[in-house]
């Protein structure tokens, strides 16, 4: 990173001095809030041996959360009459994230240049993604940014709270599945060779239970390594194909689809994905084909993002939006019913809001069934396997005791 020598005059006459590190003129430019430093006022300092430093990578991440968080002030800003620019130096004054300020500090300095703020985010396609920027962008064109980032800073809440409830749900029933099979592999692995070493001592025949527990404990002391091996092995293929190929993502989406109780939470969530990414988009004044073509991608599921995509060709071709949503025969009647409603009166996004409140509620309520009952089948099936493990490892402590009385 380069050091900038710099000067500039003040506006009472005063002429300022200094250094500042920084990736770029823009940057330190837009750092001191000073558009007005010419570059012949700058230049850029030659370092010696003392300045050399050993740079880390950094390790800070910009996460969703940390995005809605900025969106959502950002909106509040500019409610207040605040301009963008100085929007930007309020929120990156005190932000302790520097990657994400970095980023922020970015796009200022493009929009002081003269460059809009939607053109100026598209830079950073992994933080801002389509659906955020065509938002942006329909605002600009509307004159509506301040109610389109309120928008914004609404959905990305709600999808980040939908997110948190699953994640919530799911850990307690995950961080009892890995301790149970750490459990059982440190058995499987240490302690019940240890009684087969005990009861070969003593000879005669062990109980069919026992034979079969000690014959399990032998393969997986014998074959752990390849075990991990080939789950490893599993893990990264499948994470290969599901970047790489259509097929086998269309494949795992149906099957997704098709599982008993997950597979309508699965439905009711792409269903509620796609409304309520819809309702926004319209809302904000983006066109329908461009707003089907951006929500068709946060659905979830490849069923339903090519249902979407291929209703997006038909509203080009002229078509309703109805029709292909109505063949593609993964909508239900009530959400295909309530848009056909909604293109009659000219109230769609208001609609699809109301469809999306509603399936939100269904996956809340899904999900919390879901891992009520998922908690004691847990338990059940991890009692039953040690239970299984301690009568086996039992049966022969109990006939040799019959013995010797």
């Amino acid at each position: 990173m380069p050091t900038f020598i710099y000067k500039y005059k003040m506006n009472n006459g005063k002429v300022r001095k200094g250094q500042m590190d920084a990736d770029s003129y823009d940057e330190m430019r837009a750092r001191l809030n000073r558009p007005s430093i010419i570059a012949d006022s700058v230049y850029i300092k030659e370092k010696t041996a003392m300045d050399v430093q050993i740079n880390l990578p950094s390790m800070e991440v910009v996460t969703p959360k940390d995005v809605s968080i900025f969106t959502r002030q950002f909106s509040t800003l500019l409610d207040a009459a605040i301009d963008l620019t100085k929007s930007f130096d309020i929120l990156t004054r005190e932000m302790d994230n520097k990657k994400f300020k970095k980023v922020l500090l970015d796009i200022k300095g493009k929009i002081e240049s003269g460059t809009p703020i939607s053109t100026a985010m598209k830079g950073y396609p992994k933080l801002f993604d389509d659906l955020y920027i065509n938002m942006v962008g329909a605002g600009e064109q509307s004159g509506k940014l301040p109610l389109v980032f309120k928008r914004l800073a609404e959905y990305m809440e709600k999808s980040e709270e939908i997110k948190g409830k699953v994640k919530s749900a799911m850990t307690y029933p995950t961080i009892i599945a890995i301790v149970a099979v750490v459990m059982v592999f440190v058995m499987m692995t240490g302690v019940i060779p240890q009684f087969k070493s005990m009861f070969a001592e003593f000879g005669g025949k062990l109980p069919p239970p026992t034979m079969f527990l000690f014959n399990l404990s032998e393969f997986f002391k014998k074959y752990s390594i390849h075990m991990v091996v080939v789950i490893v092995g599993l893990v990264v293929a499948h994470l290969m194909l599901q970047k790489k190929s259509v097929k086998y993502r269309w494949i795992l989406d149906l099957v997704a689809l098709k599982v008993p109780i997950a597979g309508d939470i699965t439905k009711k969530n792409a269903i509620a994905r796609f409304a309520r990414t819809m309702s926004t988009l319209l809302d904000s004044g983006v066109h329908l084909p461009e707003a089907l073509m951006i929500s068709s991608k946060t659905t979830g599921n490849i069923l339903y993002e090519e249902a979407i995509s291929e209703a997006r060709d038909s509203v080009t071709a002229g078509q309703p939006l109805t029709t292909p949503l109505k063949e593609a025969k993964i909508f239900p009647g009530m959400v295909v019913q309530m848009i056909d409603a909604g293109q009659e009166s000219g109230k769609t996004s208001d609609l699809l809001a109301k469809v999306a409140d509603f399936y939100e509620t269904e996956v809340d309520t899904a999900i919390e069934g879901l891992m009520a009952a998922l908690e004691p089948i847990i338990m059940v099936v991890l009692g039953s396997v040690l239970g299984f493990i301690v009568i086996a490892m039992f049966m022969p402590i109990l006939t040799m005791s019959s013995m010797v009385g």
